[in-house]
């Protein structure tokens, strides 16, 4: 199946009137056709999905819940989203992006024009092997930098490099357990399409 974004759990200890906001990620726009169409027609998904161009997908946002809106600082719990496909994706996803993480993204498959990008880590973006503008950063996977199916990186706590070459996959981002305070786990590629959040008040 098509790479899958991240999973994040954890329990915490809220003091009573406490606000959280709770971010959603969305599926980045699937590839076109090949070759075919605008420079920068894949959009990222929603929550630092980057941007893929023509026959690349977007890449995969991140779903995280945070105590201040627009403030990617104070994220609780992050579940980092997948990368996008590389070339050919209006086919059905010739090269695969990398899963959203665990504590660190996975990288993209490798294409035929080569490696994909890399997979976010706790500590920083992912990186391409093939142009550092196209590395992820905190809170955002990397989008293009040229014009031909190139696949975005997903979001995350550190977004996913997008692979920064023709033809290449992107990274995912990773995940994110520090603002919780027991029982947490994170697990690589579980979930398809747009992310989801649960919640249990007790």
């Amino acid at each position: 199946g098509p790479q899958q974004g991240g999973e994040a759990i954890g329990r915490k200890v809220f003091t009573a009137g406490s606000q959280i906001h709770v971010y959603v990620g969305g599926q980045g726009a699937a590839g076109g056709v090949a070759d075919q169409g605008n420079c920068n027609t894949q959009t990222g998904g929603f929550n630092g999905g980057g941007r893929g161009t023509r026959g690349g997908s977007g890449g995969g946002g991140a779903t995280d819940i945070r105590t201040t809106l627009g403030n990617l600082s104070t994220r609780l719990l992050v579940a980092g989203g997948a990368g996008g496909c590389g070339y050919g994706s209006g086919t059905g996803c010739q090269s695969q992006g990398g899963d959203g993480g665990g504590l660190q993204g996975d990288s993209g498959s490798t294409s035929q024009e080569g490696s994909g990008g890399g997979g976010g880590t706790q500590s920083a973006g992912g990186v391409s092997p093939h142009n550092p503008a196209a590395n992820g950063s905190f809170g955002q996977g990397g989008n293009n930098v040229q014009c031909n199916d190139e696949a975005g990186g997903g979001g995350g706590w550190y977004g996913g490099a997008a692979g920064g070459t023709s033809n290449t996959t992107g990274g995912g981002g990773s995940s994110y357990l520090g603002g919780m305070d027991s029982d947490t786990s994170t697990t690589t590629g579980v979930n398809t399409g747009n992310g989801y959040a649960e919640y249990i008040f007790r």
